[in-house]
């Protein structure tokens, strides 16, 4: 079997630091069950944020997640505070979500949220990238990662790592939310 990547905002268990030890405490959820089997195949990775903000980790701290969450066969990608606020409590939830359920009405959208949207799929891309050596199946899951992510990767930024010409070649991606019609996003910048 291929190897496949699972992508969604967060993993399906969360990383929390008490006063002595690092935890790992698996979460529940529609993704992460319906994902479990999948992922707990030998030739599974995902790729999502661990529940922590990287301001509260030291390097070692750090580096002890990226290793225990590796041999859970898990690529953790760090996001600041801030970057969790404008990316998903931000436009994810108050102009994406929205949108992608026929809201329009109650999309808002802020410049700023918008940037860190685009820098958190970007680091999501380079994540993608560095796993996909030898992948050709990608799951995406919500809304959260739209733009710039798995953009990036299809437009050619793994061609160097023999994906053919749109970068992931014939990997599927897939979402679990239906996309609106092309008139209501353009309610989105370019």
């Amino acid at each position: 079997m291929k190897k496949i990547i699972i992508v969604s905002n967060r993993l399906p268990l969360k990383v929390e630091k008490n006063e002595k030890s690092i935890v790992f405490t698996p979460t529940s959820g529609g993704l992460a069950t319906g994902l479990k089997s999948i992922h707990e195949s030998d030739n599974a990775l995902w790729i999502g944020w661990p529940g922590v903000e990287k301001e509260e980790l030291n390097n070692s701290q750090l580096d002890e997640i990226q290793q225990s969450l590796r041999e859970m066969n898990f690529k953790p990608v760090h996001l600041s505070d801030k970057q969790v606020e404008d990316f998903y409590l931000g436009l994810s939830n108050k102009s994406i979500w929205p949108l992608f359920h026929y809201f329009k009405q109650n999309v808002v959208f802020d410049e700023n949220q918008w940037n860190s949207y685009v820098q958190v799929n970007e680091q999501f891309a380079q994540s993608i990238i560095e796993a996909t050596v030898s992948a050709r199946k990608c799951r995406r899951g919500r809304q959260q990662l739209l733009r710039g992510g798995l953009d990036s990767v299809r437009r050619g930024s793994c061609e160097a790592q023999s994906f053919g010409r749109a970068g992931m070649g014939d990997a599927p991606v897939i979402s679990n939310i239906n996309a609106p019609s092309h008139p209501d996003l353009r309610v989105l910048p370019d």
